[in-house]
């Protein structure tokens, strides 16, 4: 069932390293970017000004309530 693979070079082994910390970097970034967004779009006021304070639902309309002063 198993073939007879030739033994790992040091090129092999190497460029198998790499290719993981550039996976890892790439999945880190985006996670990292995501909840980055998902902050941001949640601090967003949908349009009623300053005094207001929005949640935005997943389906429908924000519900927006008046910040108490």
């Amino acid at each position: 069932m198993w073939r007879n693979l030739p033994p790992l070079r040091k090129g092999d082994a190497r460029a198998m390293l790499i290719a993981f910390a550039l996976g890892t970097g790439v999945v880190g970034v985006m996670i990292y970017f995501a909840t980055d967004l998902q902050s941001v779009q949640a601090k967003v006021n949908h349009g009623f000004g300053t005094g207001w304070d929005c949640v935005r639902m997943d389906h429908g309309d924000p519900i927006c309530t008046k910040s108490r002063p």
